[in-house]
């Protein structure tokens, strides 16, 4: 069948509009779908890279979990911080404050005010002991006026009550000490029988140690003041490290107690060396009643000293051990084995000024005191053994009795022996 020539034409006509459409939307759909892989490229890649991120966080938060806890980031952990650094901050340098004005204070194995330099320092420290003490003489008692005649005493006392200070001034090689007793009562009446209650007069501040020590290297030094005098070990060892309630009899009457005068020390690994020249030592030998050599220097003014003069020397040697160790008379357990021998030398001669003119007719107004004393001390770290031998040699033609308040009595006691253990 033929068609008109026109209709043949539109046909065609419509038929290539067809195809140039068709080729139109799919040259447009071509185009689409590549914007759109483009895009989901992008997405991908953004995806990954986003992953990469959480993963290296997570593993930063683990990280972080581990090394401070699940609580790093709560509130509870938040106020642990600051009460640690509050801690820190309160105890830091040695437990001490810091002040506006850069001075320290606080406690370190004691109270203490220092500079902020260092270069001043003052410690502040005290004793108290309280005992309960028993005691029985049993036998027949000397019926001396002085003499206590009561078989049996029990009651409390206050034997050390002290207070001291000490530290160092312009440095560390500038060393001061100053110590004071709270004294008990002690006074006895001629012709009473023991002691008597005197009531609330005792109590007085005694003055003890009063020195200055100027170290001059690491081995010398040289102090002057009121010190302990340089001879019986056990004298020298302070009251709160003493081997029982109190010192022995025998150092009370033969030991030194406190002088007055200059002291050059020498210390190493294994040697010490002392020796003072000095007001005398305090004179007990006989007791207080007679005074067998006439010496009392402790608080003494220099107007009514009654020596001349006074050589105190002391010498130690330490095998082994540390000399720490032997700042006191117990080796506490776990101490490291020590041993000290010591051995110590005394002279003085005094002049007293009561009588003066009746021993000086007679040509014998001086007493003369040689003293010595050897020592030894075995720390085992848990216990140890401690041992000494006093000897004293007196030649006391000028001797007065103390307690006599009429004229007091010259005695000519000549040579006096007294040794102890």
């Amino acid at each position: 069948m033929k068609c008109p020539p026109g209709r043949a034409a539109i046909s065609l006509t419509a038929a290539a509009l067809s195809v140039v459409a068709w080729n139109a939307g799919a040259m447009a759909a071509g185009q689409v779908d590549d914007d759109i892989l483009k895009r989901l490229d992008a997405l991908e890649r953004r995806n990954e890279e986003l992953e990469r991120r959480n993963r290296d966080l997570a593993g930063e938060v683990a990280t972080m979990k581990s090394d401070r806890g699940e609580q790093w980031l709560t509130e509870e952990r938040a106020r642990e911080i600051r009460a640690i650094v509050e801690d820190v901050l309160a105890d830091s340098d040695g437990r001490a404050s810091l002040r506006q004005d850069g001075m320290t204070a606080g406690w370190n194995d004691g109270f203490f005010l220092a500079s902020p330099d260092g270069r001043f320092k003052l410690e502040i420290g005290g004793l108290l002991q309280t005992r309960y003490v028993w005691s029985s003489i049993p036998g027949e008692q000397d019926d001396a006026p002085v003499t206590d005649v009561k078989l049996n005493r029990n009651q409390f006392d206050l034997p050390n009550t002290e207070l001291w200070f000490r530290g160092h001034v312009f440095g560390p090689a500038v060393q001061y000490m100053v110590k004071t007793r709270f004294t008990n009562n002690t006074a006895i009446f001629v012709g009473q029988q023991g002691p008597v209650n005197l009531g609330n007069g005792s109590g007085v501040l005694q003055l003890l140690d009063a020195w200055i020590r100027f170290n001059l290297d690491d081995n010398w030094s040289i102090r002057a003041g009121q010190f302990r005098a340089p001879y019986s070990r056990e004298f020298l060892i302070t009251e709160q490290y003493q081997m029982a309630v109190d010192r022995s009899v025998v150092d009370y009457h033969y030991g030194l107690g406190y002088t007055q005068g200059v002291e050059l020390d020498f210390r190493n690994d294994q040697i010490h060396w002392l020796l003072a020249y000095s007001d005398g030592g305090t004179d007990n030998i006989t007791g207080p009643a007679l005074g067998t050599v006439g010496s009392l220097p402790e608080n003494s003014p220099w107007n009514i000293q009654e020596d001349e003069f006074a050589v105190t020397t002391r010498l130690e040697w330490k095998p082994f051990g540390a000399w720490k160790d032997f700042m006191e008379m117990t080796s506490p357990m776990g101490r490291a084995q020590g041993w000290l021998l010591g051995a110590a030398f005394h002279y003085q001669q005094t002049r007293l000024p009561v009588l003066n003119s009746a021993f000086e007719a007679s040509g014998q107004p001086y007493n003369a005191w040689y003293a010595w004393e050897v020592d030894t001390q075995y720390n085992f770290g848990g216990a140890s053994l401690y041992a000494a031998f006093y000897y004293n040699y007196v030649d006391a033609p000028a001797v007065f009795n103390r307690l006599n308040f009429a004229v007091p009595t010259g005695i000519n006691l000549g040579y006096v022996n007294a040794w102890g253990l």
